[in-house]
């Protein structure tokens, strides 16, 4: 788990030792170490977890990770809303259709949703093929040089919101462990 993201489970999970000075690890202090991860194209089908329990020859059983919530949790709009998210670090992961999150967003607005972006970045991918968030949504992010949304606060978003809409994600398995319906 990345050192940025420990604090949403480290009090939910005191038996842990989690390791907050990765130049300080060393392997010879462990009888087995493990790099988890997709090396193959055969990983990227399956959900990372399970690859963990691969590894370490576990059966896969997907737990609901306890999540600690910020304390100052408040609901920032004013009717009910959804939460989306289309962003992704690989391209085969995006939804490639050139006007399905537009057509998406506008339905959602029909049945009297806000439908609100919690992507990290509000434009993602290469200079041939770039991803924007729906013009139709509201962002938590601009075109701008500065995108850093803080977790907590998309934490916020997500607790309020109805559900989720998003590709495999982080923010989707946020989504879940918050308790929301997901739709992938």
């Amino acid at each position: 788990m990345p050192l940025r993201l420990v604090h949403l489970v480290q009090s939910s999970y005191p038996l842990l030792r989690f390791i907050s000075n990765p130049a300080k690890f060393r392997k010879e202090d462990y009888d087995s170490v493990y790099s988890v991860g997709c090396h193959t194209s055969a990983d990227a089908l399956l959900p990372i977890i399970q690859l963990a329990t691969n590894y370490l020859d576990l059966p896969f059983v997907q737990i609901k990770p306890k999540i600690s919530l910020p304390s100052n949790l408040k609901n920032n709009f004013d009717k009910k809303y959804v939460c989306i998210g289309m962003q992704s670090t690989a391209q085969f992961k995006y939804w490639n259709n050139p006007t399905g999150w537009e057509q998406t967003v506008d339905y959602l607005q029909t049945l009297g949703y806000e439908v609100v972006c919690i992507d990290q970045y509000a434009r993602f991918g290469t200079e041939d093929h770039w991803n924007d968030t729906p013009a139709n949504s509201i962002r938590k992010n601009q075109f701008n040089d500065d995108p850093e949304i803080p977790l907590s606060d998309r934490i916020n978003d997500l607790y309020f919101c109805d559900f989720y809409i998003g590709l495999s994600s982080g923010l989707a398995w946020l989504a879940w462990a918050l308790e929301k319906p997901v739709v992938l």
